[in-house]
């Protein structure tokens, strides 16, 4: 699955912001520059329908906004980056291997956990509803037997939709489409190929590919060629080489400290394992929680120097949820995990004994 938020900036200011639902919104990049240096970071439908897109200068915008009806506002990336974070947990929580590609698009594998498309598309209704529930923006997911095939069909039906590309599904359908049509190729590069006649996807699937690699230079041109015919060996790369976590249901909600962290211990074990295993420390931890409400919530801290055991950061842990239950008196837990991040290599020093051998 190809999962990609809607707006996503521009929705999370219209869910800050219930005022400005439905309206024209851009957000905006300021160079500081001048009032109006920058660019468009994200623009939401009714500013699309306008002209106006990401990539603009905002200077250009307010050109189109011709009755002054948009809204441009500053982006706020730290808010932002946190509904992210949130929701890329809720992600996790459904994938057999995850990979965030920006801050507002991830991969999952769900392969183990879905063997057919059908199931497939159940659990991507189950991911869609609960980053809703949690956040309150939408999301478009689309579902292929690769990468490339995914991050197609989540391009073709957007805003706030589901779309399936099977194998039958790639040649009648991706394949018809224009070549520019194809993710990576830009404007220079769809010219060199019309030069060649390739005007469709699947004229560039049948091209001479030895032809192809004169024109295009050799890993572009396997890559394209590659793509345009359904080929992409590319595995999601799994999150864990960033973060990792462990979360657990509850056997009764609650707002009891001792109650919500009993059992940490043997989530310390297991992320333990997952660290030796890979000669790693440490420097950010978090707590995750998942309220009655569906909400889900982090909160964390980073440490000077890197740490290379889990079990003696637990008493911070238990301080994070401390606070955060103190700073959130009507929130009730229904899931709680805990996370590290910022990790370092172990570099193995030498003894004297090593340098007399």
């Amino acid at each position: 699955m190809l999962i990609d938020l809607d707006s996503f900036y521009a929705a999370v200011e219209e869910k800050r912001n219930p005022e400005l639902k439905g309206k024209p919104l851009a957000v905006c990049m300021y160079s500081g520059r001048t009032e109006d240096s920058g660019a468009i970071a994200t623009a939401n439908y009714p500013a699309r329908e306008l002209g106006i897109h990401s990539g603009m200068s905002i200077k250009q915008a307010k050109k189109l906004d011709k009755e002054n009806i948009v809204r441009f506002l500053p982006a706020d990336r730290d808010y932002y980056k946190q509904v992210s974070d949130r929701i890329m947990e809720i992600y996790q929580r459904y994938a057999d291997r995850f990979e965030q590609v920006s801050i507002d698009e991830a991969y999952l594998d769900v392969t183990e956990k879905c063997r057919t498309f059908e199931k497939a598309i159940k659990l991507a209704e189950k991911i869609r509803k609960a980053v809703n529930d949690s956040e309150g923006i939408t999301c478009t997911v689309g579902i292929g037997y690769n990468k490339i095939v995914a991050k197609m069909a989540s391009k073709l039906k957007k805003p706030d939709s589901l779309n399936v590309i099977d194998h039958n599904d790639f040649e009648k359908i991706i394949q018809k489409l224009p070549v520019g049509k194809l993710h990576g190729i830009g404007e220079k590069t769809e010219l060199i190929l019309k030069d060649f006649g390739i005007r469709t996807i699947g004229d560039l699937a049948k091209f001479d590919l030895g032809k192809l690699k004169m024109a295009l230079g050799p890993t572009k041109a396997e890559q394209f060629w590659n793509h345009a015919n359904g080929i992409d060996e590319e595995e999601v790369e799994n999150e864990d080489k960033k973060q990792m976590s462990k979360l657990k249901t509850l056997k009764e909600n609650s707002r009891d400290a001792d109650y919500i962290f009993a059992g940490s211990e043997e989530f310390a074990e297991i992320l333990q394992k997952r660290l030796d295993e890979r000669n790693i420390g440490f420097k950010t931890i978090a707590i995750i929680i998942v309220t009655t409400g569906l909400k889900t919530k982090t909160k964390g801290m980073t440490f000077s120097g890197t740490q290379k055991t889990v079990k003696a950061v637990l008493p911070e842990y238990k301080k994070l949820l401390e606070e955060y239950l103190s700073e959130n008196p009507d929130d009730v837990i229904r899931r709680f995990g805990i996370r590290i991040g910022g990790f370092d290599e172990f570099k193995e020093q030498r003894t004297l004994a090593d340098f007399g051998k």
